[in-house]
């Protein structure tokens, strides 16, 4: 594994991108939203093309004021393409951490998705980046961004409400 800065140790690291991961597959959306630092909140899963930043054309371009939506729309029935929510569960793999900028860590992790509806069952897969930072009160990790590079992006997608 990368190095790691002297704050947040890498096995801290690596619990933290699967127990994030669990979250989501178990739809706990609030407890999912908690782990975010909402001044930091950078969430994307950008389509696959050579732009950067803020010119990439992107599936999903959340803040943390999107991520509240979206979590609200899960939650209270506004999602109909997750109604029922989807069964999902993940594996993660090859999480190489690196140091980042203001003390965070990015960690790089493989993944495998698969989501299973009464109409239809899909894999995902690709590489998410999270940067991960201690809180401010030194209890525990939060979230700055995360970054979903999807395999399939550039295959038909259907709705992915699901995807957090």
């Amino acid at each position: 594994m990368g190095s790691t800065n002297t704050s947040v140790s890498v096995g801290s690291v690596v619990d933290f991108v699967h127990y994030e991961a669990s979250l989501a597959d178990a739809h706990r959306l609030q407890d999912w939203l908690a782990l975010w630092n909402p001044e930091r909140a950078a969430y994307l899963v950008p389509y696959p093309n050579e732009e950067a930043g803020k010119l990439r054309v992107a599936i999903i371009r959340d803040d943390f004021e999107k991520l509240c939506e979206r979590i609200e729309r899960l939650s209270g029935g506004a999602a109909h393409a997750q109604n029922p929510p989807s069964r999902l569960v993940r594996v993660i793999g090859r999480v190489i951490t690196r140091e980042g900028e203001d003390r965070s860590i990015v960690a790089s992790s493989n993944f495998m998705c698969f989501e299973s509806r009464p109409d239809r069952e899909m894999l995902w897969a690709g590489t998410t980046v999270h940067t991960i930072a201690r809180r401010s009160d030194g209890e525990g990790l939060e979230l700055w961004s995360k970054e979903v590079r999807l395999v399939n992006a550039q295959s038909e997608i259907p709705a992915l409400a699901f995807l957090i």
